[in-house]
């Protein structure tokens, strides 16, 4: 059975024309009977404290930034949501460590964020399309990259997307850039003092041929992702635009901007907590992801980077309050109330 779906893809084996033998999680067998809810026999709560594993070895203060009580268990997947139709393996903190993740070093210590077009606005024509594809501004995703990572990020002056000479196909009335293609036309520039490199393009994205589009797609190995704007604009796909769109469209492009980078460490995608590393089909559960790490994803983006996960949040909160993220900014305030109070 073909997959017809949206959103985004990671692995950490990469096509075989780059590296060893391509398994996506797009190519993934889907139930035949569509029973969403099997996956989740155990409670989430029960599924999400082991994955998390120990914690009663760690400082109070610790303990309390990893309280998975602090945080939401995900609700069983609806039909048509990434859970409901891409089978993949969770993946617990211990089995992150295990996996080896690569890490930031003294030679390697910069997300570098490449753009491919004209940002924050490029007016695309196609066939019978003339679409204005909106993206945050570059300087507000290099600013939620550094303290979401804690890490540098260099943003590369953009360059026409023409430039790479990068495989698409027509589908749908749209040309879409092969996203696997995209990462290995990429990957000779890719710096030698980056940890890794997200590029960033308007134009829509496929990753398998039974594909319709993806938001992204990343490796958790080769240091590479890439992710598309096209498909956060309702009027792209010939869908009405709701009033709330204009505020919806660029906090869409920053989680998955956010989502993607994280792949890049190794985290796979999280089926334990409402998490960024949540797979994402389409853009309501685009909508319904929150903006920050769960406690088993935190533990292990922290074990790579090793920032203090309370001077983070301080920081994330002022930043969205200068951009005006009222939801993002409450969620943050009171988990820096909650592991602070004495």
């Amino acid at each position: 059975m073909g997959l017809a779906v949206a959103g985004c893809g990671s692995d950490p084996q990469w096509r075989q024309s780059a590296h060893e033998t391509s398994s996506h999680a797009e190519d993934e067998a889907v139930p035949s009977d569509l029973s969403i809810g099997a996956r989740f026999v155990e409670e989430p709560a029960a599924r999400g404290v082991a994955a998390l594993g120990s914690i009663e070895e760690l400082s109070p203060r610790l303990r309390r930034v990893l309280d998975p009580s602090a945080f939401e268990p995900l609700p069983p997947p609806r039909e048509g949501s990434w859970r409901g139709l891409v089978r993949e393996p969770s993946q617990s903190f211990s089995e992150f460590v295990g996996s080896r993740p690569n890490v930031p070093d003294q030679f390697r210590d910069t997300l570098v964020l490449l753009p491919l077009g004209s940002f924050p606005t490029e007016l695309l024509v196609e066939r019978d399309h003339v679409v204005l594809v909106q993206s945050p501004r570059l300087e507000v995703m290099r600013e939620l990259a550094v303290r979401f990572f804690g890490l540098p990020v260099d943003v590369v002056t953009p360059l026409p997307i023409e430039q790479f000479e990068l495989p698409l196909r027509e589908h749908g009335g749209h040309d879409q850039y092969d996203a696997l293609g995209v990462l290995d036309g990429v990957e000779a520039v890719l710096p030698d003092h980056a940890y890794s490199m997200t590029v960033l393009i308007n134009h829509d994205l496929f990753v398998t041929e039974d594909q319709d589009h993806g938001f992204g797609y990343a490796t958790h190995e080769e240091r590479l992702a890439v992710m598309s704007f096209a498909r956060f604009e309702p009027q792209f796909s010939g869908e009405w635009r709701a009033p709330d769109e204009r505020e919806r469209i660029p906090r869409r492009g920053l989680k998955v901007l956010v989502h993607e980078i994280a792949h890049t460490f190794g985290l796979r995608h999280c089926d334990y907590y409402a998490c960024i590393m949540n797979g994402m089909a389409d853009r309501e559960e685009v909508d319904a992801t929150p903006l920050h790490l769960c406690p088993v994803c935190l533990r292990k983006l922290m074990s790579s980077v090793g920032f203090d996960p309370v001077v983070r949040y301080e920081q994330l909160e002022a930043l969205y309050a200068e951009l005006e993220m009222e939801e993002e900014r409450a969620w943050v305030h009171q988990r820096v109330a909650e592991i602070t109070a004495e």
